[in-house]
């Protein structure tokens, strides 16, 4: 059957997009088959791919909404490459990650940049260590850092 591609969802999860739709794993058969359910919430829409996740062996139901465009699937393949550059390379400036990601892309509005900054933001302050919010728990943060430096 057709060919569907692997990306990750916000919660970096693998997605299949088929046919301009979003599907999200739900279950593996006993036969070790993979159902692959339609993200929308009221849509019960699903596909059934192989084990080894090449290809479509049978598509369930009708979707109850529109198709994705283009620029949405690619909007969000963005982001998510946005998201994992931010917390790979810690040193590197937003800007300069966002220009990477989106040298080649043609349709980003100013909203889509603006969006993609404010995902690197929340993304590295889910990793970062959270930092001191006065000058006496700053000290007390490198003096137990010292102490567990000396034990070592």
């Amino acid at each position: 059957m057709s060919q569907f591609k692997f990306v990750n969802s916000n919660r970096e999860k693998a997605v299949i997009i088929f046919q301009n739709y979003f599907y999200t794993e739900r279950k593996t058969l006993k036969s070790c088959e993979i159902i692959f359910m339609c993200q929308k919430k009221n849509c019960y829409a699903s596909i059934k791919i192989d084990e080894h996740r090449r290809t479509v062996l049978e598509i369930r139901g009708e979707h109850t909404h529109i198709k994705l465009t283009d620029s949405e699937i690619e909007n969000h393949e963005i982001k998510n490459t946005i998201k994992r550059k931010a917390t790979e390379e810690i040193s590197m400036r937003p800007n300069k990650i966002i220009r990477k990601v989106i040298s080649d892309t043609d349709h980003v509005t100013v909203n889509d940049i603006s969006n993609y900054r404010q995902n690197i933001y929340g993304k590295r302050r889910e990793v970062l260590p959270v930092l001191p919010k006065s000058y006496d728990e700053a000290i007390s943060q490198l003096m137990s850092s010292q102490e567990t430096l000396v034990k070592l």
